[in-house]
């Protein structure tokens, strides 16, 4: 009864299924090119190999060019920052060190921050064979807020004169956080690595990890550095008044969030005022769950795909925006980390800036009905369900906020009143709410259809050698979904701790 009463957009629901154009067994990429018209007649229509040059495998091994130096690594403790760290020092063994900056957070140390980080599961290979190259990753106190980054003296001339390589991956990524601060963050801490950067006796590369999504407001997007949305100085005029809903959509200039405004005006400083240091912006579309090495479906929080995917399997929510035949991109986290160490070799210009798309939408797109039929069944073998659960799409902002609340939300309620007239807890309400804020946060990725161009980022990987492939895999076309997907809600399940 409590089945029914919550979940009553289902196959009893003919009325709103016949509303929806969806196609759930599309995949496979000729048959997903051919409906979105990516064959033959449409600009975007080449055979993805065809554009490749060809490139004798004739360069240093990735792992030589790390060898004897040192790397510095912003935003260690986070998703990223960890894989990078990890993905060094097992594929690079005689890398010299890795300095991470880790800042203060609630009175715990950087050593103490740095303990906890190499605690994850994520370290558990490379402490079984070669458990001492952890004490090559050098803990460093500092803050993106702060100028100079907060660093000491004597850690900054440490870092001036050892340091080869910059990852910057420290961001701001909370949607909701003003703008201001996301600009202090990701602009103004992004313009204190270049500083450092400036003046380091070896540099050879900085690799600034952006996002996918900082120019999508545009429909397909190059690997290039796009102008800037506004002058910094003008935003930050702006910005000196209390700014009302309409005046901040109008500073954003149609950006999706502050995160995203962030990151585009961050692209262009790094253009802008790179100096002489080679320089190399990535883009990674949503992140996802590891895919190969060490630990496929390895996760460690609930951002980027992993909260909508986990809604998409369990069915606690059943309305979504968008439609089924949107293409949903998507990206394995070891994928844009292998991308960015492989690309940090090749950096020998340092007068322009490369632009590197990490993205899966041309080379292997993601259908968002796909997607959430693979994640159900992913869900359903883990819990050796053979329910159904469907999912219902509307284009229509208001349609999705009055499904979901006549056939979701209310007979939530009334579930709840239920127990609580049996004296049991009420659960309903309380599960359903953060699924529908999840599923409204990243609406642009199951609503909205974006094609990044990757020609430079595969042109890339045909260099390699096939030893290097297999150990930096970053070629989304080698990413089998089905087998992606499982191994994710395991990993869900496994490393986030939650209980069947």
């Amino acid at each position: 009864m409590l089945r029914r009463l919550l979940y009553p957009v289902s196959a009893d629901f003919k009325l709103i299924e016949g509303q929806l154009k969806c196609f759930s067994n599309m995949h496979t990429t000729s048959k997903t090119r051919d409906s979105f018209g990516l064959h033959n007649n449409h600009s975007l229509s080449r055979n993805r190999t065809d554009v490749l040059p060809e490139h004798p495998n004739t360069c240093t091994p990735i792992a030589d060019f790390y060898a004897g130096k040192s790397i510095l690594i912003t935003g260690g403790a986070g998703f990223l920052g960890k894989v990078f760290i990890e993905r060094l020092l097992f594929n690079c063994s005689e890398i010299d060190k890795i300095f991470v900056i880790l800042r203060e957070k609630k009175g715990i140390k950087a050593e103490q921050r740095l303990q906890h980080i190499t605690e994850s599961p994520l370290f558990s290979k490379l402490k079984e064979t070669r458990p001492k190259d952890l004490d090559k990753i050098v803990p460093i106190e500092g803050d993106m807020e702060l100028e100079r980054l907060g660093l000491k003296s004597d850690d900054q001339k440490t870092i001036l004169e050892n340091v080869s390589v910059v990852f910057h991956s420290a961001a701001e990524i909370r949607f909701h956080k003003p703008l201001k601060h996301t600009l202090k963050v990701n602009v103004e801490g992004t313009r204190e690595v270049l500083k450092l950067c400036r003046q380091m006796d070896k540099m050879e590369a900085f690799v600034y990890v952006s996002t996918a999504y900082s120019q999508a407001e545009r429909k397909i997007i190059e690997e290039i550095v796009y102008p800037p949305p506004d002058k910094l100085s003008e935003v930050y005029k702006t910005l000196e008044s209390n700014n009302s809903t309409k005046e901040m959509k109008q500073i954003l200039k149609g950006k999706f969030s502050t995160y995203t405004f962030s990151k585009a005006m961050a692209e262009s400083l790094v253009a802008e005022e790179h100096g002489n240091v080679p320089t190399i912006i990535v883009r990674p579309s949503v992140v996802g769950a590891i895919c190969g090495e060490p630990l496929p479906g390895w996760v460690d929080n609930w951002n980027g795909a992993t909260g909508l995917i986990y809604d998409f399997g369990r069915g606690v929510n059943k309305v979504f925006h968008g439609q089924r035949e949107t293409i949903t991109d998507m990206i394995p986290v070891d994928y844009i980390v292998n991308l960015a160490i492989v690309a940090a070799t090749k950096c020998s210009d340092n007068k322009d800036v490369k632009v590197y798309n990490s993205c899966s939408s041309l080379d292997n797109p993601l259908i968002c009905g796909y997607l959430k039929d693979k994640c159900a069944e992913a869900y359903r073998k883990i819990h050796n369900d053979n329910s159904t659960a469907k999912a219902y799409f509307f284009k229509s902002p208001w349609m999705v906020s009055i499904v979901c609340l006549l056939y979701q939300m209310v007979p939530a309620h009334v579930a709840d009143f239920w127990l609580r007239c049996r004296g049991m807890e009420p659960r309903y309400v309380k599960e359903l709410k953060p699924a529908i804020v999840r599923r409204d946060l990243l609406k642009k990725l199951t609503s909205m259809s974006f094609f990044w161009r990757t020609e430079q980022t595969r042109s890339l990987y045909v260099t390699l050698s096939q030893q290097d492939q297999r150990q930096f895999p970053f070629d989304p076309k080698n990413v089998s979904w089905d087998e992606y997907f499982e191994n994710y809600f395991k990993g869900i399940y496994k490393y986030l701790n939650v209980k069947k």
